[in-house]
């Protein structure tokens, strides 16, 4: 189908707490040498509910 179309196409991908633990920190790691702080926040958060407001904070870019 020609992308002129209009058609997008979304995904949605669930992870259960075996997922998070196998790839969180990795996805941590990477976000932040990149810059992506918002990606970095919300693995961050998977990996860790509990520091939710000093992850949120900014504290940790």
């Amino acid at each position: 189908m020609p992308a002129a179309c209009g058609l997008k196409i979304c995904t949605h991908q669930w992870i259960d707490d075996r997922g998070i633990a196998a790839v969180a920190e990795p996805a941590v790691r990477q976000s932040r040498t990149e810059g992506m702080q918002a990606h970095r926040r919300a693995a961050e958060i998977r990996l860790r509910p509990e520091e939710i407001d000093e992850i949120t904070s900014g504290k940790r870019d």
